[in-house]
């Protein structure tokens, strides 16, 4: 996937040039999000902050908002986070840097950037493991299942909550082990595997109450 990012950034930049020239500052600002977008997967932060900066100037100045809002999302979270990783990495502070590697992920899988949020869990992941935290490390898993969830990659999805899941038994942790069951069940349930849908689900439901997640309890 990396191989067609040098491609998509030639053509965002032939087409930002083109939409300039014609007056097109709509399509103009989209192109310089992309690009900003782009050199955040590929953790290029300066680049990044630069494109969305500029992106968001732009957004601002024909009056859309949420292009504007979008981009000042993207540079806060990015720019805090990216800042705080480089700090505990000059002090030697791993596992400060690891949680924010996974954080960045977070982000980037509720914004739905799979490629990204897949690069910094994984990488954040591999960091807790080499540190012995075994909790960040289950709740990199947790989220790479989910995400593989998403892309309808059930087997990989399957494979990773199982192992997360384990990995919250190993620790104690309840509430990871019932959101994993409730997240095996939402596959069983998608593959018609009805009675392990319903197995997984009473599991994880019997454990929300035990732990008082009623919420959660309600699938």
């Amino acid at each position: 996937m990396l191989n067609h990012y040098p491609e998509a950034i030639s053509a965002l930049k032939e087409a930002q040039t083109e939409l300039q020239q014609i007056g097109h500052k709509l399509g103009a600002a989209q192109c310089l999000q992309s690009l900003g977008n782009i050199a955040r997967m590929l953790n290029n932060y300066p680049e990044a902050i630069s494109a969305l900066k500029e992106a968001q100037t732009e957004f601002q100045q024909i009056g859309d908002k949420l292009g504007a809002a979008q981009c000042l999302q993207r540079l806060e979270a990015t720019s805090a986070l990216k800042e705080a990783q480089t700090e505990f990495q000059q002090i030697g502070g791993r596992l400060g840097a690891a949680q924010c590697l996974q954080s960045l992920g977070d982000i980037a899988r509720m914004l739905n950037n799979y490629p990204e949020a897949t690069s910094a869990l994984k990488e954040a992941q591999t960091e807790f493991q080499q540190i012995g935290h075994k909790l960040g490390a289950a709740q990199c898993l947790q989220s790479l299942g989910d995400i593989a969830i998403m892309l309808n990659n059930y087997s990989e999805a399957t494979s990773a909550l199982k192992e997360a899941q384990t990995e919250f038994q190993q620790i104690g942790n309840k509430s990871g082990v019932a959101y994993c069951l409730r997240s095996l069940g939402e596959i069983d349930k998608m593959l018609n595997n009805y009675s392990k849908a319903t197995s997984a689900f009473e599991e994880a439901s019997a454990i929300f109450q035990q732990i008082g997640g009623r919420r959660g309890a309600a699938y």
